[in-house]
C-alpha cells in the first residue's frame, strides 16, 4: 500500500481524509479513499482513475457509509496470460437511520471494464456471499 494522502500526517486537517493506492489484479490498482467518516474504493486502470464514489455511497443504505474491512474480492478467469477480472466484490457498512441506528452491512459489485467500471449493484450481507458472487456472474461476466 502507498499512502497517497491521509490527514493524519497533517497539522490540524480541517476532517479526516485519506487515499491509499493498492495493489490489485488484472493491470488495475485499488484506490481505498475517504473523508468525514465515509470511504469506498475507486479503481486505476492504465493510469485511469474511476470515480465510484458517488455510487458507492447511493448504493449503501444508511448514514456514514464506509469500507467495512481491509478485503476486496476479484472475480475473473484464469488464462495462458494470468488472471483475467471481471468483478470486484467489496463489503460496506453503515449506520441505519432509525431511532436504533441499527449497523447494517451490503456488498458492493463492481463491472470492471478498464477506465469506464462501475458500480452495478449492492447485496445485503445477510444474504451471504454466495449471493453477492452469484450476482456479480450474472450481471458482469463477459
Amino acid at each position: 500500500m502507498t499512502i497517497v494522502e491521509d490527514s493524519s500526517r497533517e497539522k490540524d486537517p480541517e476532517i479526516d481524509h485519506f487515499q491509499h493506492l493498492c495493489p490489485g489484479l488484472g493491470g488495475y490498482e485499488v484506490i481505498h479513499e475517504g473523508g468525514d467518516l465515509r470511504s469506498w474504493i475507486n479503481l486505476k486502470f492504465k493510469g485511469r482513475t474511476t470515480d465510484l464514489a458517488g455510487d458507492t455511497l447511493s448504493a449503501c443504505r444508511g448514514m456514514f457509509p464506509a469500507k467495512a474491512n481491509d478485503v476486496v474480492q476479484w472475480r475473473g478467469f484464469r488464462t495462458s496470460q494470468g488472471f483475467a477480472p471481471y468483478a470486484v466484490i467489496y463489503r460496506m457498512k453503515s449506520v441505519a437511520d432509525d431511532a436504533q441506528q441499527t449497523r447494517q452491512e451490503n456488498f458492493i459489485i463492481i463491472k470492471l471494464d478498464g477506465g469506464d467500471s462501475k458500480v452495478v449493484a449492492s447485496i445485503p450481507a445477510g444474504d451471504g456471499n454466495d449471493a453477492a458472487e452469484a450476482t456479480a456472474d450474472r450481471l458482469c461476466k463477459p
